[in-house]
């Protein structure tokens, strides 16, 4: 059996003359586990022998049978808890202790190139969670889970028209809110800093510095992900009006 099941004796005895039965664990039935029949239990790891002891009134008969069992370790993975996939890249989803005895199975399938194999490839373009059931040549199994993070690439848009036509108004940037730690800065062409936020961007640029409308013309951003993997984009961003 696998480690965490139970493990059921079962006994019979068969005769008028049986006074007294017990489960023992020692052939010398001095060490009694249960005087009952039947009886459940769990037991650690390893291989155990149990024997089953039924004697007359007076003692002088006496027979004895066996039950032999042993509780196998169950397969153990090393999954993280958590993986990020940026973008278009491939993701491998990494166990750590393969076993080619083993026999592996993920569900949900969805945007993995192989569900059967230990270590698949997500191409996942939404945060989803991947549950692997491991089974090893006992057919004891052990189940773990973990989630992956879509993250795709950030959209940034080359320029805007803070005109106040309701329309491109502000310096938007399309899924810049998946990270919400993320800060941006807006220079001009000397290096003057003239926008920044921290801690994500709630609120779009439009395009102002101190509360003054900067003319048309080109100036340079650094958004900055924090995130370890994940370098800082930079690039020109145009005013138009």
């Amino acid at each position: 059996i696998c480690d965490g099941e139970i493990i059921n004796l079962i006994g019979d005895t068969i005769g008028s003359s049986v006074a007294t039965v017990g489960w023992y664990l020692d052939a010398t039935a001095t060490s009694l586990l249960t005087n009952t029949l039947d009886t459940s239990f769990t037991a650690p790891i390893g291989t155990y022998t149990y024997y089953l002891v039924a004697s007359s009134a007076s003692g002088l008969c006496v027979d004895i049978d066996t039950f032999t069992v042993t509780v196998a370790p169950n397969p153990l993975v090393n999954l993280e808890s958590q993986i990020r996939r940026f973008g278009e890249e491939q993701i491998v989803i990494v166990l750590g202790n393969e076993d080619v005895s083993y026999t592996y199975k993920w569900t949900p399938p969805t945007d993995l190139d192989f569900d059967s194999i230990a270590e698949p490839t997500t191409f996942t373009e939404e945060d989803i969670t991947y549950n692997l059931m491991v089974t090893d040549t006992n057919g004891c199994t052990y189940s773990d889970s973990i989630l992956v993070l879509y993250l795709p690439n950030i959209d940034v848009t080359s320029g805007f028209t803070p005109n106040g036509d309701g329309t491109n108004d502000v310096w938007n940037i399309r899924l810049l809110e998946r990270f919400p730690n993320a800060s941006v800065q807006v220079f001009n062409r000397w290096g003057q800093l003239l926008f920044e936020q921290s801690n994500g961007y709630s609120t779009p640029w439009d395009g102002t510095y101190d509360g003054e409308e900067l003319p048309i013309g080109t100036y340079y951003y650094i958004i900055d992900l924090k995130d370890p993997i994940q370098k800082p984009l930079t690039g020109p961003i145009t005013i138009v009006r």
